[in-house]
């Protein structure tokens, strides 16, 4: 089984898909004619990564949350490494209710973060919609995007997906704005994405009422 994992991590240095595929596929044969834990929470990282490599966001996202609590695949990544990975990937894959419930408001995530602040900032921004700080945050996380091996590929697409997730956060924003301080359905939504000033109880953010 080691020998797989080490075929796997051979195939994600030289980006040989066909190489990490079928070894991901021998592996499960394997773990299914029987195998230890920790073997199968490590192939769940393996196919995490690669999945993130490929741009499935969505199925890393769910792999690496899955493992978030039992990783131990320190021959491949470091955890600060795999908590990166998992906020990056949560932000843009998960739900609002999913990303509180297993990223934002997640201790094991959360102790990593404590030593994390540009990743934490990028997360609390987006979840909490302070879209000044988001913006700034995102300009970041590309920057680091760039630099990744895995990542450098998809960080076009990733921020102008992040872009439009927050355009979008906004747009329903602002109908729930409008909702909310002119109940009688006089409000209007506003132009390229600018709220029109709040009342003084929202303190400088953007209405979460969904």
């Amino acid at each position: 089984m080691d020998l797989v994992f080490n075929q796997i991590r051979m195939g994600l240095f030289y980006m040989d898909h066909s190489l990490i595929e079928s070894n991901i596929a021998r592996a499960k044969q394997m773990l299914d004619e029987g195998g230890d834990w920790d073997r199968r929470n490590r192939l769940k990282v393996y196919e995490g990564l690669y999945a993130l490599s490929v741009r499935d966001f969505s199925r890393a996202a769910n792999l690496f949350l899955e493992t978030v609590s039992t990783f131990t695949s320190y021959e491949l990544m470091s955890y600060v490494d795999f908590v990166t990975y998992t906020v990056l990937v949560g932000v843009i894959a998960l739900d609002r209710k999913r990303l509180l419930e297993k990223v934002v408001q997640g201790s094991e995530i959360l102790e990593v973060l404590h030593d994390l602040p540009a990743v934490r900032a990028y997360l609390t921004s987006f979840y909490d919609c302070h879209y000044g700080d988001f913006f700034a945050n995102l300009a970041q996380v590309e920057q680091t995007l760039k630099r990744d091996r895995y990542l450098n590929p998809h960080y076009a697409f990733y921020v102008r997906e992040m872009k439009a997730s927050s355009t979008k956060q906004i747009s329903i924003n602002s109908r729930q704005y409008n909702k909310y301080f002119y109940p009688s359905g006089q409000g209007v939504l506003p132009a390229a994405g600018v709220l029109p000033e709040p009342h003084p109880q929202v303190h400088g953010r953007v209405l979460q009422r969904y």
